[in-house]
């Protein structure tokens, strides 16, 4: 290894660390700001809906109170509620899904159990590569 080299890798290392220090900031800050943002819209609809208004324009900005209904499929109905709406001609929406992380996680277990040699109906229907990391933990 070169001198050179030897230099880089602490630089690399010390500058990986404060961005990724600098990320988990911003996170927090965002998360907050999140929570902020939650809480005026609510206290500004429970004031307009108090005081019967329908719209206000502030500063070239229209505010109207608004109420939208949520659904969200309970785990245990879920394959109920889906055969209910493909038998009433509403399967179109369904939309099977797997969460790209979990697909990871099952496509690196398949490299693994296949020595790095997965299926061809794998690879047919898939898009394998390798992300490059590295990893990082605070040392004691």
């Amino acid at each position: 290894m070169t001198e050179e080299s030897n230099n880089t890798i602490p630089v690399l290392c010390r500058k990986l660390m404060l961005h990724k220090e600098a990320k988990a900031k911003l996170e927090g800050e965002l998360s907050d700001i999140n929570g902020l943002l939650a809480q005026v819209e609510s206290d500004l609809f429970n004031q307009m809906v108090l005081q019967e208004m329908d719209k206000l324009t502030v500063d070239g900005t229209s505010f109207s109170p608004k109420v939208k209904p949520m659904g969200s499929i309970k785990a245990e109905f879920k394959d109920k509620f889906f055969r209910s709406l493909r038998r009433r001609g509403m399967g179109a929406l369904i939309k099977p899904e797997i969460h790209p992380s979990r697909l990871s996680g099952w496509v690196g277990e398949m490299w693994e159990n296949t020595a790095g040699k997965l299926p061809e109906w794998i690879t047919d229907c898939i898009t394998v590569y390798e992300k490059r990391t590295i990893s990082t933990r605070r040392s004691k």
